[in-house]
């Protein structure tokens, strides 16, 4: 998947391919805490990880806060789109 965000200051836009969720398992329920990312084209190759950076989800009050965490830095973005691709085989 393709998640694409934005920065407030300075304005920003930025996108990465998500390769996958890591949470936390409950039971029968799934509580996603961040997309990893892996083809993030602004930062470094990833080291000793499938990924190089990450979005971070948490709650800030009523809202939801996102983070942009790399080795670097860390910031608060603005998630505005995503795209999602699957092969569907043709019919027969």
């Amino acid at each position: 998947m393709v998640v694409s965000w934005r920065t407030r200051r300075p304005l920003q836009r930025h996108a990465a391919l998500a390769i996958g969720v890591e949470g936390l398992r409950r039971q029968r329920a799934f509580s996603p805490h961040a997309l990893l990312l892996l083809l993030d084209p602004a930062e470094t190759e990833p080291t000793l990880a499938a990924f190089n950076a990450r979005l971070e989800f948490g709650k800030a009050g009523r809202s939801i806060r996102v983070c942009h965490v790399t080795a670097a830095a860390t910031g608060t973005v603005t998630t505005y789109g995503a795209v999602s691709i699957r092969l569907v085989k043709p019919p027969p």
